[in-house]
């Protein structure tokens, strides 16, 4: 904080920090993709557990299209058989209808959750159900 305090600790005892379910606490690691805390919990901890989640991600982090260095003194213009960053970052089209099917269910999922607190703060914009009473005469001329 610009008066030298830590700024968590100054959000926490201000009041400006709640405490949220980790399905509504969406994680933006690149400015393409986003992810709910809970799924990015439960892959971590399939991880942990090592088998079939770690070697996934082994194999994904080794196509992830990283490359290292040439080595120092190579000529510039020595064809390489590194293979390019790009070929491995492109994603098919099931691919990318899944991810964003994904998106669009914590979009829904987040949308609900909203519209709830809304109804919380202010009861009367919650909808009605059944139909709507009929005015009287009474109710006409007044």
């Amino acid at each position: 904080m610009p008066d030298g305090r830590i700024a968590l600790t100054v959000l926490h005892q201000e009041g400006y920090i709640k405490k949220v379910q980790t399905n509504q606490v969406i994680m933006t690691p690149n400015a393409k993709s986003t992810v709910r805390l809970d799924e990015l919990n439960d892959v971590v901890s399939k991880l942990k557990a090592g088998g079939e989640a770690a070697e996934k991600m082994k194999e994904l982090d080794q196509n992830a299209g990283m490359v290292s260095p040439p080595p120092r003194g190579r000529d510039v213009g020595e064809p390489s058989n590194v293979p390019s960053a790009q070929t491995n970052q492109i994603m098919d089209d099931s691919a990318l209808a899944d991810s964003l099917l994904t998106q669009a269910k914590g979009f829904e999922d987040e949308a609900i959750k909203l519209k709830e607190q809304a109804y919380e703060l202010n009861p009367d914009l919650r909808p009605r159900r059944g139909r709507p009473s009929k005015k009287t005469t009474s109710d006409a001329t007044a």
